[in-house]
């Protein structure tokens, strides 16, 4: 006879730890990959990317800069498909097989 212990609780609390490290890597990931692809002439635009989480655990990306909405539709010449698309893609090959090996 063969007897397994396993402790639910224990292993629920390890996988929120994990999934939070995720989240907050994935996030710290995508911000960085929006300052790279932002365009720059400035630099005001690309600067003015912040994160921040809330208490239930969920992110946000956001820029104050006024302009930054004209910019991801093409405004610029520096990138005329937008950021916000090449940066996700890029976080998505970066985060690829990273939290289940």
């Amino acid at each position: 006879m063969i007897r397994v212990l396993f402790n639910a609780q224990r292993a629920n609390q390890s996988l929120d730890r994990n999934l939070e490290v995720f989240m907050d890597r994935t996030a710290s990931t995508l911000l960085l990959n929006l300052k790279k692809y932002t365009p720059k002439r400035s630099g005001l635009a690309a600067r003015s990317w912040y994160k921040r989480k809330d208490e239930k655990h969920n992110y946000t990306l956001f820029n104050n800069q006024n302009y930054v909405a004209r910019l991801d539709k093409g405004y610029s010449k520096q990138a005329r498909d937008g950021f916000y698309k090449p940066a996700s893609r890029d976080t998505t090959r970066t985060n690829n097989g990273r939290f289940f090996k």
